[in-house]
């Protein structure tokens, strides 16, 4: 299951970009909360990276119960994504072991 559209076939080669996060006319479509800062800045094209941030997003809403960043206009949830400092995030809950915040750590750079 491909969590963006870096996808690839068995034989390396770049796969359709048919996952819906593009629109026709080239516009990015997406859920603010998930989109990397190169995204939201507009200065990026989906990637590999931009998959691992969407991916450390995921596990972050799991473990936390909210999107990490998460503000309720999305003006300034981007603003927060694009200027992204680790200390913005919440403390995680008693529980979440030190390796599952690692990771969080490093998928979101």
């Amino acid at each position: 299951v491909g969590m963006g559209v870096d996808e690839r076939r068995a034989d390396g080669a770049a796969g359709s970009n048919t996952t819906g996060d593009e629109a026709d006319d080239g516009r990015l479509e997406g859920t603010v909360a998930y989109l990397s800062p190169e995204l939201v800045a507009g200065g990026g094209r989906p990637s590999v990276e931009s998959d691992a941030w969407a991916f450390g997003c995921t596990i972050y809403h799991m473990l936390v119960g909210r999107p990490p960043l998460w503000a309720e206009a999305s003006a300034e949830m981007e603003r927060r994504i694009v200027h992204f400092d680790s200390a913005q995030l919440d403390e995680f809950p008693h529980g979440v072991s030190h390796s599952a915040q690692q990771l969080i750590f490093a998928l979101l750079v």
